[in-house]
């Protein structure tokens, strides 16, 4: 016993093993990062049929998919109708770092030609073939395959499952629960975080976390957050909601969006000195406003077109996502756009 409170002391002392592990970020998706803390070790997604759920899945696959992170999608029921939802979020010269199979083997083998990476299964049940209807012989099964995805989670792979929810969960026009999860022990079991995401009476679509062995921001344990399908079946995060369906506050709007949003599109040197001379008491110096200004860009609210100047992208003013940094409570209410 003193060996081992000797070695973890020395971990604490050698700054090991205090931080909270972060996985990767999915950019397009900011609110659902927050409320996972990024994608690592398995992550489930359960949802009813026609909820949209490998659509969704679809989405953070290819929003995670670069050089370094390749990602292998096994989908067991339309290979072809899943490399189209792949290629919606970032377009088809971007699926060079994404592959779609559906033989689980394929997809295994592809994925370790990597050192790392995602594997998504959709859905979980269809990546195992079980002779029968015994509940027992399916059960197995479904416990031997999230143990073989929990072995790739320790050789450094990340893993998303696509699983659906028991009829209990159709209809409701609320977030599944847990237990709805078909064959749940062995999510439960295995998977670090867990998503629910349905639709409500109004046929909107929501997602939630309703399983998350990470710890996150109060409210994000607390919120949902709307999904919009544009016309072309792209997703995009809409407003945060809490548990009794109010929406986050309006935020104020920075310094930088007012005037472009009070002048119109203009120079970086005039928009510098637009934002100084807005300011009445003490003005910002220039290197402050052009970050500023840089910040909204990496922020995607603002963008310089052909012409040289700066315009406000058009879904900031129609389609703003409400969230909060982390430990800032709805005191730090931000806001968080995506084009």
């Amino acid at each position: 016993m003193a060996v081992k409170n000797k070695n973890a002391a020395d971990r604490i002392k050698e700054g090991r093993g205090l931080t909270i592990p972060t996985g990767r970020s999915f950019p397009s998706f900011p609110v659902i990062t927050k409320m996972t803390r990024g994608c690592q070790g398995i992550m489930a997604l359960v949802a009813a049929t026609g909820a949209g759920k490998s659509l969704l899945a679809a989405h953070l696959a290819a929003d995670l998919a670069c050089e370094d992170f390749p990602v292998t999608y096994c989908d067991f029921e339309n290979e072809n109708l899943a490399l189209y939802r792949c290629s919606l979020l970032h377009g088809a010269e971007h699926l060079r770092w994404l592959s779609v199979h559906s033989n689980y083997a394929e997809g295994l083998r592809e994925l370790r030609r990597y050192k790392t990476g995602l594997v998504v299964l959709d859905t979980l049940t269809s990546s195992v073939g079980v002779a029968g209807d015994e509940l027992s012989h399916w059960s197995a099964a479904m416990a031997g395959r999230m143990s073989e995805m929990n072995d790739l989670t320790k050789e450094g792979y990340s893993v998303l499952v696509v699983v659906q929810a028991g009829r209990g969960a159709y209809e409701t026009g609320q977030c599944p629960v847990l237990k709805s999860a078909q064959y749940s022990s062995a999510i439960e079991q295995y998977a670090s975080t867990v998503l629910g995401l349905w639709r409500n009476r109004a046929s909107e679509r929501f997602v939630r976390p309703i399983k998350n062995r990470f710890p996150v921001d109060a409210m994000y344990r607390q919120a949902s957050v709307r999904i919009v399908v544009e016309e072309d079946e792209r997703l995009r995060e809409g407003i945060l909601e809490f548990g009794s369906g109010r929406q986050a506050s309006e935020p104020k709007l920075s310094p930088v969006l007012k005037v472009l949003t009070a002048q119109g599109a203009m120079s970086s040197g005039d928009l510098v000195k637009a934002v100084r001379d807005s300011v009445r008491r003490k003005k910002p110096g220039r290197r402050t406003v052009e970050r500023s200004i840089r910040d909204e860009k990496l922020a995607g609210r603002i963008q310089k077109r052909g012409d040289g100047l700066w315009h406000i992208r058009q879904n900031v003013r129609q389609n703003p996502a409400t969230v909060a940094e982390d430990g800032g409570g709805m005191a730090g209410v931000v806001t968080l756009h995506h084009g």
